[in-house]
């Protein structure tokens, strides 16, 4: 899932499939969009223009949140979050599998933040299926 701010709007979008490229060379993630559809036929110009369009927000949501400042401030403000807000045991029992120790939502936050800046910006390349 990836978040941010495109001009003043929140946008959400979930990302359905990272890539890593196999020549073993780059280290930049591809991304992968899947259009599941009712019937198996080739969507039209408008599902692919729309789609297209889909993944290049995927991609700018990508690339924005690993090279910039998340705005977290802004963030809890504008879904009137509550960054001391206490986990849950099951959520805090969660975290601490995979490696990180949170008391509250905006302990989550600056784990975010962190993992983000370790990732590299998306390819060029973008696969829609």
């Amino acid at each position: 899932c990836r978040i941010g701010v495109v001009e003043g709007s929140w946008m959400v979008g979930i990302i359905d499939e990272l890539r890593m490229p196999v020549d073993g060379i780059s280290f930049h993630p591809i991304l992968v969009d899947t259009k599941t559809r009712f019937k198996a036929t080739i969507p039209s110009e408008a599902q692919k223009r729309n789609g297209r369009l889909q993944l290049m927000c995927y991609k700018y949501l990508w690339d924005s949140s690993i090279s910039e400042k998340f705005p977290a401030e802004n963030f809890f403000s504008y879904f009137d979050l509550n960054p001391d807000f206490l986990l849950s045991d099951d959520v805090k029992r969660y975290i601490s599998s995979i490696g990180f120790n949170a008391q509250t939502f905006g302990d989550v936050m600056k784990f975010y933040k962190i993992t983000c800046h370790t990732l590299s910006r998306s390819q060029e390349q973008l696969i829609l299926r």
